[in-house]
């Protein structure tokens, strides 16, 4: 009987090791998201990313070209984002999947369980009982409204934002121990990589700042601080000087920031924005692929719901000597998801990507640590699986119910158009999958939706025209163009369509003009160039085409 209680306490032993613990959340983390491997593009980014730029990426000599580009440098619209480890990232797994884009999948996934493996190892670094690390974890790993970052290929910036930075946290926090070369010279390494990922890593600056302050509370650390957070500054100040001169949209980026009216912003977009974030984090059922700021979202009521929540336990739940970390925690996600309320597009609805709570959350998970009843139900191992259980069926339920949205690009602006037909970009997204698609029938109220929404503008007008020419009433649509060019009178989109009609009707001569003017405003446009080669090769003028061709070619992208 003895001999059967050592087996017993022996197994009890292991099954609440540390090792198997994490183990089960890395196994239930993959269960839960390898089905997107097998998912495709979606249209948002990701072509931009990986599918026209396979050339590009193919090429390992381009590691070291990638610090001298925009991250999608074939966009006009995203010049602005200069995050070279990011192209990187697609470099190696050109080298590995080639074109099987089932490949960066699942690099995706492995990004996603070494976040969980840092996570685990913060929270036992802030010195909570493995049962609650266990917890935590498991809600960081599965918890839905981090899909996106999963599941969207490019949503893989803020896991490798997440990797870097917490790495680098935990040799700051070393070097404030020991003052150890290696650990300085590891948290350079690893907050080059961050500023270089993506450049709101900068944020994550004033939270090392609020560490010391609220956390650590010593004037000794302090001092052996003050050359981590001057080189964090220096890296960004590295990152800026070199993503102004690589990129001539870095400064209008900038200029968002300033001549935003935050008085406006406040009210009607960051703190509804939070509201929206905090109520998808406690209630995740109503997700979006395509979020974007609105006052009748249904996640504004749990959102405040939450955050009288939040303020409840900090006052009558949260140990005095243990208040300072719970205001951390808060710090730190409100802190690092303030640069997403910078509104790229002024005057349209501020979207505010699911992916970007990533890193933030980890914030009101250490908030949430520090509750004192939450800590005490979870020493218990029997709490803390029966909860555990509970909470990974919820969150299977809410995966479930979301996951497939990414699966292809139809799926993906279908759920984008019903949960944000505020947007433009969701009527334009959709609309450009049914024409692929040949739907035309399905097209045409979605871009009348889109005339409501920006009537008479070149949005607009644009989307008319492409309908009329894709029915092959070119009449129509050149009138429609005809309006475009009125607002705009050297728009290479309008003018490609103004050529591509006039070829097929069979006046070559304008045809070649209109490219030929719409290539001079924009010789970066790929699909420009292609219409254009297209052109050559039907008309027998293959010199022309290949010389056009070549054009493309030195982008790094080939057809």
């Amino acid at each position: 009987m003895s001999l059967l209680k050592q087996k017993a306490s022996f197994l009890v032993s292991k099954l609440g090791s540390s090792f198997f613990l994490l183990s089960l959340v890395l196994i239930l983390s993959f269960v839960f998201y390898r089905i997107s491997i097998r998912f495709e593009y979606v249209n948002l980014d990701d072509t931009l990313l990986v599918k026209y730029r396979l050339p590009y990426i193919f090429n390992p000599a381009n590691i070291i070209n990638s610090f001298k580009s925009n991250v999608m440098y074939l966009s006009d619209s995203t010049a602005f984002y200069y995050r070279p480890v990011l192209t990187i990232s697609f470099i190696l797994d050109a080298l590995i999947f080639k074109d099987n884009f089932w490949g960066y999948h699942l690099t995706n996934i492995l990004l996603h369980l070494v976040s969980v493996v840092l996570f685990y190892r913060l929270m036992l670094r802030l010195r909570l009982e493995k049962y609650v690390c266990f917890f935590l974890t498991l809600v960081f790993a599965l918890h839905p409204v981090l899909m996106q970052t999963i599941v969207w290929v490019p949503g893989r910036n803020d896991s490798l934002l997440f990797i870097f930075l917490i790495s680098a946290l935990f040799y700051f926090l070393n070097y404030l121990e020991s003052s150890s070369l290696k650990d300085f010279i590891f948290f350079v390494f690893f907050t080059f990589l961050a500023v270089f990922v993506k450049e709101t890593a900068i944020m994550f600056l004033p939270v090392l700042f609020l560490f010391i302050f609220l956390v650590r509370r010593d004037k000794k650390a302090f001092k052996r601080s003050l050359p981590l957070l001057g080189v964090f500054f220096l890296m960004f100040a590295l990152w800026y000087l070199m993503a102004t001169s690589f990129s001539d949209k870095q400064g209008s980026y900038w200029s968002y920031l300033t001549s935003t009216n935050w008085f406006d912003a406040i009210p009607k977009t960051i703190i509804p924005g939070y509201l929206i974030y905090l109520g998808k984090i406690f209630y995740p059922f109503a997700l979006s692929v395509f979020p974007v700021v609105d006052l009748r979202d249904a996640n504004i009521f749990p959102g405040i719901v939450a955050f009288i929540l939040l303020v409840f336990s900090f006052l009558f739940f949260v140990k005095e000597g243990r208040k300072k970390v719970f205001i951390f925690g808060l710090l730190w996600f409100f802190i690092l998801l303030f640069p997403t309320f910078i509104n790229l597009m002024p005057g349209e609805p501020n979207i505010i990507y699911e992916h970007r709570l990533y890193l933030p959350i980890v914030g009101l998970l250490i908030s949430f640590s520090q509750i004192e009843f939450v800590k005490r139900s979870l020493s218990n191992s029997k709490v803390a699986f029966f909860l555990s259980l509970i909470i990974t069926l919820v969150f299977f339920y809410g995966n479930r119910r979301h996951i497939f949205n990414f699966k292809d690009s139809l799926s993906f602006w279908e759920s984008a158009y019903s949960t944000s037909s505020k947007h433009f970009v969701t009527e334009v997204g959709l609309s450009g999958v049914y024409l692929s698609r040949g739907d035309l029938d399905k097209a045409e109220p979605v871009f009348k939706k889109l005339d409501e929404i920006k009537p008479n503008t070149i949005i607009s007008h644009l989307g008319y025209a492409s309908l009329f020419y894709h029915k092959g009433e070119y009449e129509k649509s050149l009138q429609e163009l005809d309006e475009v060019l009125k607002i705009n009178p050297k728009l290479p989109r309008a003018m490609q369509y103004i050529a591509s009609i006039k070829e097929h009707q069979g006046k070559y001569d304008e045809a070649e003009k209109y490219y030929l003017e719409a290539v001079e405003i924009d010789d970066k446009n790929v699909d420009l160039l292609m219409s254009l080669v297209s052109f050559y090769v039907k008309r027998g003028k293959i010199d022309k085409a290949k010389e056009v061709y070549k054009k493309v070619q030195d982008m790094g992208i080939s057809f």
